[in-house]
């Protein structure tokens, strides 16, 4: 069985393949997904190797045969962490609850949230979406960040710092951009990595 990020580089040799009619060279490999080293690679393609997806082919440059695809699509689960708010901040909750992703947006370390409120509809975020969180505790000016104030709930808005300065600005004509100065505790908590539309039923 394939771990998540096994999947993903299957997933890649597959997209690569179609698209370049040969597969990518280690190197790429590595340079995509990050790796440290081409051992690192090697390891993982062993393992896809042992599944039976792919054959690595003695002495080639481009040294990947692809032999199957695999029979369903993989499931990339993250924890869902509570609500944010587009709007009043409100308190995230850690629980068991975990949600589907797919897997460009899947990485171990990340979280959802639900989106609370209309602050960020013009950056294309809606009540009732579901936001994919990078844990960081810095972001550069103009970041899509999930900032706490005073420990009193989080909230996702634009991100900048001027001077002494700190201010969260929202994406909707009808909110104002929150001006926060010293004693002011803000916390950045996680920076935007994507987004889910959930199809909420109707109660008719």
């Amino acid at each position: 069985m394939l771990t998540p990020r096994q999947e993903e580089i299957l997933q890649f040799l597959l997209r690569y393949q179609a698209q370049h009619h040969c597969a990518p060279t280690l190197a790429e490999i590595q340079a995509h997904f990050g790796f440290k080293s081409r051992s690192s690679v090697q390891e993982q393609l062993t393992v896809i190797e042992r599944e039976g997806y792919i054959q690595r082919i003695p002495n080639a440059t481009r040294a990947i045969k692809l032999l199957k695809e695999p029979t369903s699509d993989p499931e990339y689960r993250l924890p869902l962490l509570g609500k944010v708010a587009a709007g009043k901040p409100v308190e995230l909750q850690y629980a068991d609850e975990t949600v589907c992703v797919p897997a460009d947006l899947y990485k171990p370390n990340r979280y959802a949230l639900i989106v609370k409120g209309d602050s960020m509809i013009e950056a294309g975020i809606l009540d009732g979406d579901l936001v994919i969180i990078d844990p960081v505790d810095t972001v550069e000016n103009g970041a899509l960040a999930i900032v706490s104030v005073n420990d009193a709930g989080a909230t996702i808005k634009y991100f900048y710092r001027k001077g002494k300065e700190i201010w969260l600005k929202p994406a909707n004509k009808r909110h104002q951009t929150q001006i926060l100065t010293a004693p002011a505790q803000v916390r950045v908590q996680g920076v935007f990595a994507g987004l889910i539309r959930r199809k909420i039923k109707s109660s008719r």
